[in-house]
């Protein structure tokens, strides 16, 4: 959907492995050059190791692009946790051999006779197993027999291992010692540098722009490569959500504050930015309740309340949670309770005020706090009155801006529904704005889970 607004000729930051939008920093370079010269050479075992995200796969990938089918057979495992007999059975499938016997000696065999007839006709092969980490120890411990195939002069299988650091650890193992002996080609992949993450960004840009205007600003590039730590697929996700973002807000350069809003939401156990300043304007409505008489107790206990209330997403943020609070009878005795009025009255009084524009006025807020405490001292009265005056014209020269939601369906989500927890109400209106936005849904009433879908603000 934001593809035409930033002219753009396809998604340039998908996560899936895709060899066209390829990046080489150095140690990528020496991983796809141990795969594709090491198959070529007959090493023997190799290794490739790196954490999560680092772009293991892509490079798999890219191997598998390069090489000429007609000398080389490849034989790609994605899935690591299985049997030795079933990996056996895969490989003679591969080759096209049904071979009835069920014992692994005459699987390895008949696999022996496969391989020399393959070598004869100039023809090499090679076992790739990605998330190699995965793969259990006694299948292992018999991969070095497949190691062991070989002639006078070379090996007849190249095994290459693709995993994660605790690959290392595990073929650490006293068990498996025999087959470490056999790894001659270790290589890392290490994390992106700032310098080479902002490459990196700029090359995938670059495969599928078609104008030369700035997608993003510089400052909103130094967050992205600050947060995703050299780790591309971090980078790809970031990227993703700031582009949908910007598309929301019809921001071109992104900003680094709609980077900041993305990297905020994406982190789960922050507290995003837009939280932290209403949790500030509940805060200060507490001030203004403490002005009309309230007692410490109560306060501290709508404090807390109201900060547990505000840690919730961004997407259930209006949504009272059906906990239990304390709160305090008039007589000054303690009892649980959902959500107390005060902190209710609270709540909609700061609602109301984001609904408002910069210069609006909160008179009504200042009502709300007096009817909400009818036990107030009526000879303070009129001074109570001025504080609250005073306090909440203070807070209304305060503006919270109103940011583009970006809200992944879940199960039991409507358009209506959401509406009603972000905006508070829900009408045609908004209907028809948020289907604007959203130009991808042909039908509002009929949103699919895991759907992601922009909710502009008002």
């Amino acid at each position: 959907m934001y593809l035409d607004f930033y002219q753009l000729k396809k998604v340039p930051f998908h996560i899936t492995p895709d060899p066209e939008f390829l990046f080489l920093s150095p140690s990528h370079k020496a991983a796809l050059g141990a795969l594709m010269y090491g198959i070529k050479e007959h090493y023997g075992v190799i290794s490739i190791v790196g954490e999560v995200g680092v772009g293991k796969t892509t490079i798999v990938h890219a191997y598998l692009e390069r090489v000429d089918q007609q000398h080389y057979k490849t034989i790609y495992f994605v899935n690591a946790d299985i049997s030795f007999r079933t990996l056996l059975q895969t490989m003679l499938r591969e080759f096209g051999v049904d071979f009835e016997a069920d014992d692994p000696f005459s699987m390895i065999n008949r696999l022996h006779q496969i391989l020399l007839e393959e070598y004869t006709r100039g023809r090499k092969a090679a076992l790739i197993i990605d998330e190699a980490q995965n793969m259990p120890v006694e299948t292992l411990k018999h991969l070095r027999a497949l190691s062991n195939l070989e002639t006078s002069t070379e090996k007849l299988l190249q095994i290459v291992f693709v995993g994660q650091p605790e690959l290392k650890h595990k073929l650490d193992l006293k068990e498996l010692q025999s087959l470490k002996q056999h790894v001659v080609l270790r290589i890392t992949i290490e994390p992106l540098t700032d310098k080479q993450s902002l490459a990196y960004i700029s090359h995938r840009l670059a495969k599928v722009a078609t104008t030369l205007e700035p997608i993003f600003t510089q400052r909103a590039l130094k967050r992205i490569v600050a947060a995703a730590q050299g780790t591309p697929r971090i980078l790809n996700t970031l990227c993703t959500n700031a582009l949908i973002a910007g598309y929301g807000a019809r921001q071109q350069p992104i900003p680094a504050r709609t980077v900041r809003e993305v990297i905020h939401r994406l982190d789960q156990t922050g507290t995003p930015q837009r939280l932290r300043r209403r949790l500030a304007w509940a805060l200060a409505l507490i001030v203004c309740a403490g002005g009309v008489g309230l007692s410490q107790e109560k306060l501290r206990d709508m404090g807390s309340t109201i900060a547990t209330y505000f840690s919730k997403s961004p997407k259930t943020l209006t949504q009272p949670q059906h906990g239990v609070s304390q709160s305090v009878s008039s007589e000054g005795t303690v009892k649980d309770n959902p959500l107390d009025n005060s902190v209710t009255t609270t709540l909609h009084t700061i609602n109301i005020q984001e609904s408002k524009s910069q210069t609006g006025h909160i008179d009504s807020k200042s009502d709300m706090i007096r009817e909400n405490d009818k036990n107030a001292n009526p000879t303070a009265k009129t001074q109570q009155d001025e504080r609250i005056t005073k306090n909440s014209q203070a807070i209304s020269n305060t503006k919270i801006p109103e940011d583009p939601f970006l809200v992944t369906v879940k199960k039991g989500d409507s358009i209506s529904k959401i509406a009603l927890e972000l905006y508070g109400t829900s009408n045609e209106t908004i209907f028809e704005l948020i289907k604007k936005h959203n130009p991808h849904v042909k039908d509002l009433n009929r949103i699919a889970v895991g759907e992601q879908l922009l909710f502009p603000k008002l």
